[in-house]
């Protein structure tokens, strides 16, 4: 039998009791030791031999298990399975549901009720994750559609849009550059009006997939019974059920069957790669980017990747002609970890030591794509959560997929373990090999600690920086005062303003005066005068006027944010008036450290001329950041996240409850002493025979309380 699972088998005959056929079952056959099976309540189909044909059917409920087995063995003489076999396999089918039973005694009816509420909590994780609404049945609708579309399924046309998709792709790739422009761009996903358009591509797409699985089915004579809707976190997709395809007798066709989606979204991806190639950036460009990726992504990274229960997953297994290829597997690398963990040996198969190997790789590599798809959809939705202030929704769906996912099928593997090493009488080893891992994984290597040094310096600062050429008036404000946003700071003043300013309102008001006295001289002696360009004069002078005037209020220079003023050293009259503009690392240091006696809000400064561009102050945040500059080794072991302790040496404090906040290079950071902060802590590194190039630094919060930054 195909769908095998973790549980461990029941080794005694007085374990089962009363066991009764299900007499709903629907059996195909396909060859004389060959069957189909169909439960018809949980649309699960199986492939199962004679024996477990004749222990599928046999079963009254009047007789005994073993009674039951003697008569298998009075009819199959050279039977070679043992009891033990025979009697995991008829536990095999009591656990899913294809046989009855009144009741399990002993000790396993009580890990058979564990089972059952571990079980009951997974489905209701999983039914807060996803909720099924079901629909119609469509199968008469589908007949007439699938007259209408045979020639679209059939091999010729099969043939002719996989060569139509291969040259359309290749001409898309001849537009790579336009094509990863605007997908890098992330617009037509993050502008609210394109998010929209997405989402109706995404529904609609998933649509068309699922009818092209039931028009293919219905192809075959074989009826879709439901056309429904299943809910995943909110959000909707449209699912069919072609869960008969297996009374399809040959292989080709049932993959055909679940090939079908995907022959559907290559159609629709070519015919919108043909409408995106054909159209520049629009709306039209866009509707068709969307569609061609969703349809081409989701193909060839979902459902066509066979290690999840999707269409590439029902492909192999039919081309294999393997019913529940996954139980197969799982159940393989169950016996492997049962013969890891307990030391007992496979049970004797039919099937090859080589083919349970690939089994159980199969099995592994499904579990361990599960969890980077658990992880990546976790944190996708704490992320997406978190920027619509829901944080704690985000964390509570990631919790259940990973709870659902995860949680509960490791204590459902823990269980099975468990009960198996009691009943071989393995609980010691059992205890050994998990004391091994317990310790192997707490021995791994412990994460490393990283010195470096760096600075403090405010989290947030902008500087006062002069428009134009001027002259220091007064400055309103005392160093390291607290200002408002809006507040006077400095006030300039420059001779050569107030001249162009008189000259500009003298020629704007002798530019009245004209307009005035011709339009007089036509009013009153009806002379034919053209007044247009009088009033043009008039215009132009009043526009000089007005940049003059906007020019001289930006002489009085204001506060840009909410802070503190820290003001610049003011340069001597050798130095350039441009503040800390200069490449000389002395004398950026000597802009920083004090050595300078004043600043540009002493108030002896006044009367000084001051340059365009020339930075007189700063307004700083009261939070700080700490800067830590990472070399290239220290850059590859430090996160975003990683816990950090800092010292502060001008405080002889330590702050150990700190962690990275970013990790950014060094010239995105603006401060006005970063410069000479940073070539002092080169030069100290070179003193020390630690000289490495710096272009990355570690961003770190410090609390509020550490208050004034030195300097």
């Amino acid at each position: 039998m195909t769908n095998q699972s973790f549980s461990s088998p029941i080794s005694s005959s007085n374990e089962l009791a009363g066991l009764q056929r299900r007499r709903d079952l629907r059996f195909q056959q396909i060859d004389s030791l060959r069957w189909n099976v169909l439960d018809p309540v949980s649309r699960q189909s199986y492939r199962i031999g004679l024996i477990e044909h004749w222990l599928l059917t046999r079963p009254d409920g009047r007789v005994s298990v073993d009674q039951l087995l003697k008569r298998l063995r009075d009819e199959f003489p050279r039977i070679a399975m043992s009891n033990e076999q025979l009697l995991a396999c008829l536990t095999t089918f009591l656990r899913n549901g294809l046989l009855w039973s009144r009741d399990l005694v002993g000790t396993n009816a009580d890990n058979s009720a564990v089972r059952s509420s571990i079980q009951g909590w997974q489905e209701w994780l999983g039914s807060s994750v996803s909720w099924q609404i079901r629909g119609f049945n469509p199968d008469r609708w589908l007949g007439r559609c699938a007259i209408h579309t045979s020639l679209l399924f059939s091999g010729r046309a099969v043939r002719v849009w996989l060569l139509l998709a291969l040259l359309t792709g290749l001409a898309v790739l001849l537009e790579f550059q336009r094509l990863a422009t605007q997908s890098l761009s992330l617009e037509w996903i993050l502008h609210p009006t394109t998010a929209g358009s997405l989402f109706v591509v995404f529904i609609a797409t998933r649509g068309l997939h699922e009818l092209g699985h039931a028009l293919v089915c219905k192809r075959f004579g074989i009826r879709c019974p439901d056309i429904g809707l299943f809910l995943i976190l909110g959000a909707p997709c449209v699912y069919c059920d072609v869960s008969e395809s297996w009374q399809l007798p040959r292989r080709w066709q049932r993959a055909a069957v679940a090939a079908a989606g995907m022959y559907v979204e290559l159609i629709i991806a070519t015919l919108s790669a043909w409408l995106w190639l054909a159209t520049v950036d629009g709306p039209a460009s866009t509707l068709a980017l969307q569609t061609m990726l969703v349809c081409s992504v989701s193909t060839i990274v979902i459902n066509a990747n066979p290690l999840m229960r999707f269409d590439g997953y029902y492909i192999l297994a039919d081309l294999l002609d393997e019913v529940n290829l996954r139980g197969k597997a799982d159940s393989a690398a169950a016996n492997g970890l049962r013969w890891f963990a307990l030391g007992l040996p496979n049970p004797s198969s039919a099937d090859s030591l080589r083919r349970q190997r690939l089994l159980s790789a199969f099995s592994l590599a499904g579990w361990g794509y599960r969890a980077g798809l658990s992880l990546t959809i976790a944190s996708v939705l704490v992320s997406i959560y978190s920027s619509w202030n829901l944080l704690w929704v985000g964390r509570l769906l990631a919790a259940a997929i990973l709870v659902s996912w995860w949680g509960v099928p490791a204590m459902k593997l823990s269980l099975n373990l468990w009960h198996t090493a009691q009943q071989h009488g393995r609980s010691w080893r059992l205890a050994v090999v998990t004391a091994v891992l317990v310790l192997a994984v707490t021995w791994l290597p412990l994460p490393s600690r990283q010195l470096a040094s760096g600075w403090l310096q405010p989290a947030e600062s902008q500087g006062v920086y002069v428009g134009s050429a001027s002259r220091l008036v007064a400055c309103t404000v005392p160093d390291g005062a607290d200002v408002k946003t809006g507040d006077p700071l400095f006030q300039l003043s420059s001779d050569q303003l107030n001249t162009r300013l008189v000259r500009y309102q003298q020629a704007s008001r002798v530019a009245e005066i004209r307009l005035e006295a011709d339009t007089r001289r036509r009013d009153m002696h009806g002379e034919e005068i053209d007044l247009q360009h009088a009033s043009h004069q008039l215009d132009q002078a009043r526009s000089w006027l007005a940049a003059a005037e906007q020019e001289r209020a930006g002489l009085q220079l204001l506060a840009p944010m909410d802070g503190r003023l820290v003001a610049m050293p003011a340069p001597t009259a050798s130095e350039p008036t441009a503040g800390n503009n200069t490449t000389n690392d002395d004398a950026t240091r000597r802009d920083i450290d004090g050595s300078h006696p004043t600043t540009w809000c002493a108030p002896h400064q006044t009367g000084r001329t001051v340059t365009t561009g020339a930075l007189l102050a700063s307004v700083c945040s009261h939070a700080a950041i700490a800067v830590i500059p990472l070399t290239e080794d220290q850059l590859s072991r430090v996160a975003v996240g990683t816990p950090a302790r800092l010292r502060i040496a001008h405080q002889q404090r330590v702050l150990r409850d700190c962690r990275v906040r970013s990790v950014v290079r060094i010239d995105e950071l603006s401060s006005p002493w970063q410069a000479a902060a940073l070539v002092s802590l080169q030069q100290a590194k070179s003193q020390r025979g630690q000289l490495a190039a710096v272009r990355f630094a570690a961003v770190i919060e410090v609390p509020d309380e550490v208050g004034d930054l030195p300097g």
